[in-house]
């Protein structure tokens, strides 16, 4: 009952309500089966994080920027796929296209239209500020167009359980484990071992001397964008899926992959990515321990631990970011 009914539920709420089923369920396995079914879901709720984490890294290092609407780019995509599926009963397949398309479309027209105009936009500070305004003109054009309810998105995949090794396994999550990890280190072979890869990275060590040898550096960063708003559709999708979708769902999460890159520095690639994924077993593993309302209040307790405990070259790099 409680892992073919309760867990397949994405009523609203259904944030804490999967948490504390989740929670309920662990406490009830013998041995460390309870402690497994925890950290398989924190594992594939991090590596969501860490598919999110991509778009930030990618905006940030080749773009100068720091995009505060990225999240709502995925919010959007997520219920355009949700109408399509529920109201136009389009195929699930073709709904998610069309959601990855309209988070493309707002990703590049924000670079077209507001960030090139602003240029070098990361010394400024004027990237925050403008994306800031969009965030939040994004959520009130969503709650026109979808209202504010909260709706249940259709899951993606099964919420069915194999017993592997005297272990039960959500082979729900192990897909999402799958996917995401397969798009994390597929990303990192395409920026280290193409060329288009690399014309990226050199746009995103110095932008003017790859310009001065001929590189597009404006179609490069309009590029970037472009992908990032692809990285956005997937992970809002995949948390659509086992939460409920609404205009404002995706700022709480956005916000946690903020706080692992900047802890792990945006202009690395595996320290953010580990990150995110510890971010996802810490909060599972807290939520277990301390209950579905500690999550959060642990996150702060602890950046701030490893703020105060890290080396000051880090502390120094972290600062020179923020600035």
């Amino acid at each position: 009952l409680l892992a073919n009914g309760c867990l397949a539920d994405r009523s609203p709420n259904v944030l804490k309500q999967r948490v504390t089923v989740m929670n309920l369920l662990a406490s009830t396995l013998p041995g460390t089966q309870g402690l497994f079914v925890v950290v398989e879901s924190g594992l594939a709720t991090g590596l969501i994080y860490a598919a999110l984490m991509l778009g930030i890294i990618l905006v940030f290092q080749v773009g100068r920027a720091i995009n505060f609407a990225y999240g709502e780019y995925g919010g959007l995509a997520a219920l355009v796929a949700y109408y399509l599926i529920t109201t136009v009963h389009a195929p699930t397949a073709a709904a998610i296209i069309a959601g990855i398309v309209v988070a493309v479309v707002l990703a590049t027209a924000t670079e077209l239209t507001l960030m090139r105009k602003l240029g070098e936009v990361g010394t400024s500070g004027r990237d925050l500020l403008v994306t800031l305004g969009l965030l939040l003109f994004l959520e009130a054009l969503g709650q026109q167009m979808f209202g504010a309810n909260p709706e249940s998105f259709p899951a993606l995949g099964e919420n069915t359980l194999l017993r592997v090794g005297g272990y039960r396994v959500d082979v729900g999550q192990v897909l999402v484990i799958v996917f995401c990890a397969l798009l994390v280190v597929g990303t990192k072979l395409f920026l280290d071992r193409t060329g288009l890869g690399l014309r990226l990275r050199a746009v995103a060590s110095r932008p003017d001397i790859a310009s001065s040898v001929g590189l597009n550096v404006r179609l490069l960063r309009t590029s970037v964008w472009a992908v990032s708003g692809v990285f956005a559709a997937c992970g809002a999708m995949l948390f659509g899926s086992q939460l409920s979708v609404d205009p404002f769902y995706m700022t709480n999460i956005i916000v946690l992959v903020f706080i692992a890159g900047m802890v792990g520095g945006l202009w690395n690639f595996w320290l953010p990515i580990s990150c995110a994924v510890g971010l996802g077993v810490f909060l599972s593993v807290t939520e277990f321990v301390f209950g579905a309302n500690s999550g959060t209040p642990a996150v702060f307790i602890a950046v701030l631990v490893i703020l105060v405990l890290l080396p000051k070259s880090i502390v120094g790099e972290l600062e020179t970011e923020r600035a």
